[in-house]
This record gives C-alpha cells, sequence and structure tokens, in this order.
C-alpha cells in the first residue's frame, strides 16, 4: 500500500509505504526515487544534520525531522508538526 510523496527543500525524496503518511516517531518504509532530493538528504545525514521534510494530504501539511536511515527503504522520523492548508480543488 502507498503512502504520499514527501520532499525536502522542495525536491521529491520519496513515496511512504503507510497508507496515509506517518504521524509519529518512529520508523517507517519508504521507496526512495534516484533523485538529486534523495540524494541531498543522505549526504545531510551522513554528515550529521537532521533535516525537515514534509508531506501533504487533502488537507494538511505534516513537517518531520529525519533522524537517520538506519536501513536502505527505512527512515527514522521525529518531531512530526500538522498544518491546515484546506481541501484540495
Amino acid at each position: 500500500m502507498s503512502g504520499p510523496e514527501f520532499f525536502f527543500d522542495g525536491m521529491e525524496i520519496g513515496l511512504f509505504l503507510v497508507a496515509d503518511g506517518p504521524h509519529t516517531p518512529g520508523r517507517y518504509p519508504y521507496e526512495p526515487y534516484r533523485s538529486a532530493g534523495h540524494h541531498k538528504l543522505q549526504t545531510l545525514l551522513r554528515n550529521g544534520s537532521s533535516p525537515h521534510c514534509y508531506y501533504e494530504s487533502a488537507e494538511e501539511r505534516v513537517i518531520f525531522i529525519v533522524v537517520s536511515c538506519p536501513e536502505y527503504g527505512v527512515l527514522e522520523l521525529k518531531d512530526f508538526e500538522s498544518t491546515f492548508i484546506g481541501a484540495a480543488s
């Protein structure tokens, strides 16, 4: 089951494999894209940074911090914030 695409700094990173997307701290499976955004995210993680990423649903933007990538296709996430953006047209 596929969930929402997520982004870093406006660049596509991948697709969560959780239907509604993650909302709480933990480890989550995702399908990484071969993209400049994913490369940048992984580079920042290797250099000790904790990038802020986000995804959008029909009515909210969910922002979170990526803590680590403990194995291929899995991200550890924390510090979730949701912002209402209204219903999609």
